[in-house]
C-alpha cells in the first residue's frame, strides 16, 4: 500500500466529524477604500473558537491581481494586521453575519472532500494509479475539487483553512480560489497549532489524474483530481520560514517577560525574556495558575531560572515562528497608544485635583498627586493575538529618567509612570497592582480606536491603601501619651513579682492590644470617611455621570467615581465624621485611664480582678 493510500485510510477515523484546532481566513473581493498604494478589504479570521472581522490593507497587486501563488504570503500579511480586527463571535454559537453563508458552504465542501478522499473507492483508485503514475508516491501532491460553485461564494476573493485533527494527528490545508477547492494533507507531528500559519504553495502544477466524476443534480461539484506539485512551498515536515521576522526594537532600554499559558496543567511554562536588545527563550518551572498579585514575586522566580533559557536573537529580527513574537510586537504598539492616551488625560486629572485641593491639606496630598500611588487600566475585548499568553510584564527606561511599567493580564493592560530610582540593569521590582482603592473612569471607547479597535475603557486607580497616611494619623493620636501606657513593665514588690508576673502581664497585654485595635479601627474609619467626603465635595462641581457617546467618533471624557452620594448622604457623612472624632477621643482617654490605673496599682490582686 502506498503512503497516500495509508494516509487517506487514516481519514476514515475523522471523515464524519473533523474535530481539531481550526484557523480560517476569508477575504472579500470588494474594496472598501483605497489610497495611492493599498486597497482596504474586509476580512474574517477564526482562531480556534474565536472569530474576528475588520479591514486590512493589501497592495494593489494582491487586491486586484492575486494568483494562487500569492495566498501563502497574503496570510502572513493578515497575521501582521490582526490588531485591526475586532471580536465578532464564537464559532460554536449561532450568530449570523455577512460571512455566514460562504463559511457554511466552505465547511460543506471541506467535509465532502474529506469524505470522498477517505472512501474505499478513492483509496482503491489511488493504488491502481500508482502503477502508471510513480509521482503519486514519490512527490508532493494536492487534491482539486472542481465545479460550478461561484454562487456559493459571492464577493469572496479567497478562503483558506488549516485544521489540526485531534484523532489522526494530520493537518488539512484547504483553499478556495476562483471556484475551485484545493487541499493538501500533512503529518502534524511536532507542530504547534497556535503558531502554525504556513500554507503551501501549490501553484506549480505538474502531472495529474482524475479520481472521481460527479453528475448528480443539485451537486455543485463535478470532478475530483490529484495533482503533482513540482515545487512544494512547504514539505511534510516543513521548516519555519526564517525570512519572516518581527522587529520590536525601540530607542529605550527595555526588559520584558512574556509567559505563555499551559494547556495540560503542567508547571513548566514557555517564557521569553528580553534584556535590552537580546532575547532568550525556554521553559521554566512556575505555578499552574498565575494571578495578578503574583507579579512582584514572579519576576524574581523567573530570573532565578535564567540558566534554562537559550539565546534566540536580536529584537530587530525576532523569528515569527517564536510564539512570543507577535504578542510582544502587539504589546509594543499598544504601549505607545496607552502612553498617548494617558498624556491626553492630564488636563482631566488636573481639573479634578484643582477642585479637591480646598479639601485636602498641603501635608496630605490627594492620591492622584502622588506619582507612585496610581496606575492606568485599559480594558479591552478579546484579542486573538494574545490567546495563548498568560501574562506580559515590561519596563521601559526613557533617557529623561522616566520608567514606564506595562503589564498585560486577562484582557486588560496596565500602565504606571514613575521616576527611575535604580539602574536599569539592577531594577527587578514590579509593583503589586492587584490591590486597588478608589478609581475614576476617564474615557470610554464604544467602538475602540482606529489603531486599537479592541479598546473599550480607560480608568485610573489608586494603588491599595495609603499606609503612610494611616501611620501619620495613628502617630498623631498617640502623640503626648505617657510612655508608661504602652509599656508592659511594672514596678511591683519583689516579694510578689515572681509569683504573679504571668498573671499581671496577661491582663495588661490584653488591655494594651485592645486599645491599639480600637485606635486602628477608628483611624481606618476616619480615613475612609474623609476620602468619601472629599470625593462627595468634588462631585458637586464635576459632571461625573458616565454617558454613552452620541456617535462612534466621540470619546467620553467623563470621570465616574464610585460610589455616588446624594446631598442628604453628604450631610450625614459630615455628622458621622464629627461623631467618629469624638468617639476616638473618648476611647483613647478611657484606655489611658484604665492602663494608668493598672500600672500604678498592679501589686493589688483586687485591682486585677476589677480590671479584668
Amino acid at each position: 500500500m502506498s503512503k497516500w493510500a495509508k494516509t487517506l485510510g487514516d481519514l476514515i477515523f475523522c471523515s464524519k466529524d473533523l474535530n481539531g484546532y481550526t484557523q480560517t481566513y476569508l477575504v472579500k473581493s470588494t474594496s472598501n477604500d483605497s489610497d495611492d498604494n493599498c486597497a482596504s478589504r474586509e476580512v474574517f479570521l477564526r482562531c480556534g473558537n474565536w472569530c474576528y472581522s475588520g479591514l486590512v490593507k493589501l497592495s494593489f497587486q494582491n487586491a486586484f491581481g492575486m494568483t494562487l501563488k500569492d495566498i501563502p504570503s497574503i496570510v502572513q500579511k493578515l497575521q501582521h494586521q490582526q490588531g485591526n480586527l475586532s471580536y465578532l463571535f464564537q464559532a460554536s454559537s449561532n450568530h449570523t453575519s455577512s460571512f455566514t453563508g460562504p463559511l457554511d458552504a466552505f465547511e460543506e465542501a471541506r467535509d465532502f472532500l474529506i469524505s470522498e478522499l477517505s472512501s474505499d473507492k478513492t483509496i482503491h483508485k489511488i493504488n491502481n494509479l500508482e502503477r502508471t503514475h510513480r509521482w503519486i508516491d514519490s512527490c508532493h501532491v494536492y487534491f482539486e475539487l472542481v465545479g460550478n460553485s461561484s454562487h456559493l461564494f459571492p464577493d469572496i476573493l479567497f478562503m483558506c483553512s488549516k485544521v489540526h485533527a485531534y484523532s489522526t494527528g494530520l493537518i488539512f490545508n484547504i483553499i478556495y480560489f476562483e471556484g475551485t477547492i484545493y487541499a493538501t494533507i500533512q503529518d502534524g507531528e511536532g507542530e504547534q497549532p497556535l503558531i502554525d500559519v504556513n500554507f503551501p504553495d501549490i501553484s506549480s502544477e505538474g502531472q495529474g489524474a482524475v479520481l472521481s466524476l460527479y453528475d448528480n443534480e443539485g451537486m455543485p461539484w463535478m470532478k475530483l483530481s490529484i495533482w503533482q506539485v513540482k515545487h512544494f512551498g512547504i514539505n511534510l515536515h516543513h521548516e519555519p520560514n526564517q525570512a519572516a521576522v518581527s522587529d520590536i526594537s525601540c530607542d529605550d532600554y527595555v526588559q520584558s517577560y512574556c509567559i505563555l499559558k499551559t494547556a495540560d496543567g503542567n508547571d513548566n511554562r514557555e517564557v521569553m525574556f528580553r534584556f535590552g536588545s537580546w532575547c532568550y527563550r525556554g521553559q521554566v518551572d512556575l505555578a499552574t495558575n498565575l494571578k495578578l498579585e503574583d507579579l512582584p514575586f514572579l519576576i524574581p522566580a523567573l530570573l532565578s531560572q535564567q540558566s534554562k533559557l537559550r539565546f534566540i536573537g536580536d529584537v530587530s529580527c525576532l523569528p515569527l515562528e517564536c510564539p512570543h513574537s507577535l504578542a510582544l510586537e502587539h504589546c509594543l504598539n499598544v504601549a505607545w497608544i496607552m502612553e498617548k492616551e494617558a498624556a491626553a488625560s492630564h488636563s482631566i486629572l488636573v481639573s479634578l485635583l484643582s477642585r479637591v485641593a480646598n479639601y485636602v491639606s498641603d501635608d496630605d496630598k490627594h492620591w492622584l498627586d502622588k506619582d507612585e500611588n496610581y496606575f492606568f487600566e485599559f480594558s479591552c475585548v478579546h484579542s486573538c493575538l494574545l490567546d495563548n499568553v498568560d501574562i506580559i510584564a515590561t519596563k521601559s527606561y526613557r533617557p529623561n529618567g522616566v520608567v514606564l511599567t506595562f503589564v498585560y493580564y486577562c484582557g486588560s493592560y496596565y500602565l504606571m509612570m514613575n521616576e527611575a530610582n535604580e539602574h536599569p540593569l539592577l531594577d527587578k521590582k514590579f509593583p503589586d497592582i492587584s490591590q486597588r482603592g478608589e478609581g475614576y473612569i476617564i474615557h470610554s471607547y464604544p467602538f475602540g480606536l482606529s489603531n486599537w479597535p479592541q479598546l473599550r475603557k480607560m480608568s485610573v486607580w489608586r494603588v491599595g491603601h495609603d499606609e503612610r497616611r494611616l501611620s501619620d494619623v495613628r502617630e498623631g493620636l498617640l502623640e503626648g501619651c505617657d510612655e508608661d501606657i504602652l509599656s508592659t513593665s511594672t514596678s511591683t514588690d519583689s516579694s510578689t513579682s515572681e509569683v504573679s508576673s504571668d498573671e499581671d502581664q496577661q491582663p495588661l497585654s490584653r488591655v494594651v492590644s485592645s486599645a491599639l485595635e480600637i485606635i486602628d479601627d477608628a483611624m481606618l474609619g476616619i480615613i475612609d470617611t474623609f476620602d468619601e467626603f472629599t470625593t462627595c465635595l468634588a462631585e458637586q462641581n464635576l459632571d461625573l455621570l458616565e454617558e454613552r457617546p452620541r456617535n462612534a467618533n466621540k470619546k467620553s471624557s467623563t470621570l465616574s467615581p464610585n460610589p455616588k452620594h446624594s446631598d442628604t448622604s453628604r450631610v450625614k457623612r459630615l455628622g458621622l465624621l464629627e461623631r467618629k472624632l469624638d468617639d476616638v477621643k473618648r476611647k483613647t482617654s478611657h484606655t489611658g485611664d484604665v492602663e494608668t490605673t493598672l500600672c500604678h496599682d498592679s501589686s493589688k490582686p483586687e485591682n486585677h480582678a476589677k480590671t479584668a
